[in-house]
């Protein structure tokens, strides 16, 4: 799976990217690119996965581990995948696909 990464903040760039590969795999989505659109920081990734939107809720960031500059480099994500659906009317929702914990690792 090739992910895109439009994310411009690098202190948050490549956990979101790690966050987002694994929940794509636990989830079992067929995809080939996955692209990250943005990342608020209220804690939503919005993704775009065979051009369906998406919607990552992050409801908890639990630090684990520190690298030598002391910036988090292991942490638990609580988290709920959403599919974005589109109503007739114009309006729409999000459709749980997941919901789930993971233990992330990354490179600052």
């Amino acid at each position: 799976m090739r992910i895109v990464n439009k994310v411009d903040n690098t202190n948050c760039r490549q956990w979101v990217r790690e966050l987002t590969k694994q929940a794509i795999q636990n989830s079992k989505i067929d995809c080939n690119k996955v692209i990250i659109e943005e990342f608020d920081f209220s804690e939503r990734i919005f993704l775009k996965i065979n051009e369906t939107e998406y919607t990552i809720r992050i409801w908890d960031f639990h630090p684990l581990d520190n690298d030598k500059k002391g910036h988090v480099c292991r942490a638990i994500i609580a988290y709920t995948l959403f599919m974005m659906v589109k109503e007739e009317d114009g309006n729409g929702y999000g459709e749980e696909i997941d919901h789930n914990a993971l233990m992330i690792v990354w490179k600052n």
